[in-house]
């Protein structure tokens, strides 16, 4: 799913009703402007009967005071309260729900947890939705806990990181045909919108483009190496007039890097980075250039100078043509 991290200055500025307002219309602006990539989000991810919805300390705050909507600042107040008071057992939340991906529950732990903390939204809000060291400072009064210290938010997007789509995790779907551009559009839109923000900023988003983009980017460059291959063979060829000759250097080339990528993939297990395999080609056109034209060199002067070759006839290199 995408990441979104808000900052705000305080948890003062967080846990107030016009900065929980502010975050609610922010999403929701996002979700009205981009109903589209939302709804594919959903589709995509095979679960039915799932609104297309985000998750973050809005959704918290109304889960644990049973509304949806019109929350007032009783609400606000309640709910940061419960936080600070169970951040005191926050280590014990983690051993209690220890067994997370199964949503399992160690019971003698969670016993000993206040009754109120038991809650396992309140463990998902300290793991993922807010600072870990929000409410930290446990010597001071819950009125005043973190009142001083930037505190980070986080929102989670219904809309599924694009690394994931074009990875092949997901089954078909229309969302798949979703392009990066979208993405670009919909990483501007979200910056907009956080220009508008009084009580907070954007400080990071994740939406799994660096990689596609990364990707994009070595495509780009392969063509870049396809024509510097293309044109120092054509110079090779024209150099030593010998198409034989061109086609030997390189096959022996290719033939010595296969050795040795067949080693390290398959012998030593070794994995190389995408761009590490484009720039072992890149200086094996540029390495392989230079040793071919010193090869040729060394060549025509031994069988000038009436070396074993040219003792038996077959003359200057470039007579190679001809067989």
């Amino acid at each position: 799913m995408t990441h979104v991290v808000i900052q705000y200055q305080s948890t003062e500025s967080l846990f107030n009703v016009n900065a929980i307002s502010e975050l609610n219309s922010f999403i929701g602006n996002i979700e009205k402007n981009w109903k589209y990539l939302f709804e594919g989000a959903t589709a995509a991810s095979g679960v039915e009967g799932v609104n297309s919805t985000s998750f973050s300390i809005v959704k918290i705050i109304s889960c644990l005071n049973n509304y949806s909507t019109n929350l007032d600042k009783a609400d606000i107040e309640r709910t940061r309260s419960l936080l600070a008071s169970c951040a005191l057992f926050f280590e014990d939340l983690r051993a209690c729900y220890s067994k997370a991906c199964s949503g399992a529950m160690d019971q003698k732990l969670c016993s000993k947890l206040p009754l109120g903390c038991q809650n396992p939204i309140i463990y998902h809000t300290f793991e993922y939705f807010l600072s870990s060291d929000m409410f930290s400072n446990n010597t001071l009064p819950i009125s005043s806990i973190g009142a001083d210290d930037h505190v980070y938010a986080l929102i989670i997007l219904p809309i599924k990181r694009l690394s994931s789509l074009n990875s092949g995790q997901l089954s078909p779907t229309r969302f798949n045909e979703t392009s990066i551009e979208s993405y670009l559009e919909l990483e501007e839109k979200i910056i907009s919108l956080s220009s508008q923000l009084k009580f907070a900023g954007v400080v990071a988003l994740e939406m799994g483009l660096e990689s596609e983009l990364f990707q994009k980017s070595l495509i780009l460059d392969a063509r870049l190496l396809i024509l510097g291959l293309i044109l120092v063979s054509s110079i090779i060829w024209l150099y030593s007039s010998s198409l034989f000759y061109t086609i030997a250097v390189f096959f022996t080339l290719l033939y010595s890097v296969g050795i040795a990528y067949f080693v390290y993939r398959f012998v030593f297990r070794i994995n190389f980075f995408p761009f590490m395999n484009l720039l072992v080609f890149a200086l094996l056109i540029g390495i392989g250039a230079d040793d071919t034209f010193v090869l040729y060199h060394v060549y025509y002067m031994y069988t000038k100078k009436g070396g074993v070759y040219g003792n038996s006839g077959v003359g200057t290199p470039r007579d190679l043509s001809n067989g």
